[in-house]
């Protein structure tokens, strides 16, 4: 079962937790045990992320595949 477009995480708000980092993708909480942290990742969008047609033909030799 996935999320649909209008489900998808584009913001975390955990209450009680204290956010210590908010990246591109992912929010980092601190929990109550000093030697765990929550990380969120969001369905948030990089300027580095590309989506790839034919990742097959970029890694395959011409004439091999």
């Amino acid at each position: 079962m996935g999320l649909t477009a209008s489900e998808a995480l584009i913001h975390s708000d955990l209450p009680g937790l204290k956010l210590i980092s908010k990246g591109k993708v992912r929010d980092i909480y601190e929990t109550s045990d000093p030697n765990h942290l929550l990380f969120v990742a969001s369905d948030r969008i990089s300027a580095y992320d590309v989506v790839l047609k034919n990742v097959r033909a970029l890694h395959t030799p011409p004439g091999a595949g």
